[in-house]
């Protein structure tokens, strides 16, 4: 029996209910097919899909490669619930923040994903963005680490998006709670760390980083000595396998209540360090949960003692 089609207030929750009608209906255009060509399940499910339109004629306004993230696994949602509000926060950030940190700072332009329509409903939340791959943008491997100089770039946007929501707080934007400190807490609980780090697929460790304990003591430390004096809107996950790098321009998208696009890559932005994942997003101490996970991931042992 085939699965229900969503109704016009109802997001997908299935790769099945993702029909070329559901797809017109958010970016605004004809759809006559769509090809999924592949996925990437996760806490945040990746879906990649090929689009041909009615009219064939090729606009910049449209995308053709398109990756639509969110949750759409039912029996991995219900052993881990709380992977609905990481792909609701994320869907959040693309429709609500992202037109926003574009146009506050000309000059450092923070590079994400181009996203043709985000939104959120009780039980999913969506993001349609840009194929980055058939983008022309690359992906660091993941024990990479690159020179002072383009680590700089990403400290930069980072900088940037600090500086725009700065001494701002849950206050202004309620629906931003701190889910960090929960999360960094679960996974630091003995069954989760013991699987993490122990587990025979895993890299393996130094004994001194497989106990799960000194973790525990180090993450208390870790949260007592945050500043509030450096309180402002974080990424919250800037490691180095949240990092991509563009090399083209993308299309811009027409701007409309109903869609809500994120501006594109400008030309500024090509060959940029770019962030991806912002599902994380919370507020907290800048240097703790953005600048020094970001650089203990991409720069070297011995350039962080250097610089």
């Amino acid at each position: 029996m085939p699965n229900p089609k969503p109704s016009a207030q109802q997001l997908p929750t299935v790769p099945s209910e993702i029909t070329p009608e559901w797809l017109s209906s958010r970016l605004g255009h004809k759809i006559k097919s769509i090809k999924h060509t592949c996925s990437i399940w996760g806490t945040g499910s990746k879906l990649f899909y090929t689009i041909t339109y009615e009219d064939d004629t090729h606009t910049a306004a449209r995308p053709t490669h398109i990756c639509i993230k969110g949750v759409f696994d039912p029996t991995m949602l219900a052993s881990q619930p709380w992977t609905l509000s990481l792909a609701q926060r994320e869907a959040d950030f693309f429709s609500l923040l992202a037109p926003d940190l574009l146009l506050a700072d000309k000059n450092t332009l923070i590079n994400f994903p181009q996203t043709w329509w985000a939104g959120t409903d009780n039980s999913q939340g969506i993001s349609i963005m840009t194929d980055l791959t058939s983008s022309g943008c690359t992906f660091p491997p993941d024990l990479a680490s690159y020179p002072l100089s383009t680590v700089l770039e990403g400290i930069d946007q980072l900088a940037a998006l600090h500086a725009r929501y700065w001494g701002q707080s849950e206050a202004t934007h309620p629906w931003i709670s701190n889910t960090y400190d929960a999360a960094l807490k679960f996974l630091c609980s003995p069954s989760t760390f013991d699987k993490a780090v122990r587990d025979r697929d895993r890299f393996k460790l130094p004994a001194y980083l497989q106990d799960g304990k000194c973790f525990n003591l180090a993450l208390d430390r870790y949260f007592s000595t945050r500043n509030p004096k450096f309180r402002t809107l974080l990424h919250g996950d800037t490691h180095i396998g949240n990092v991509f790098f563009s090399f083209s321009s993308f299309p811009s998208p027409p701007m409309s209540a109903s869609l809500s696009p994120s501006p594109s890559l400008s030309p500024e932005r090509q060959g940029k360090i770019g962030f991806l994942d912002w599902s994380a997003l919370h507020f907290g101490s800048c240097f703790h949960d953005d600048v020094v996970y970001f650089l203990t991931s991409t720069l070297t042992v011995q350039d962080r003692r250097k610089h």
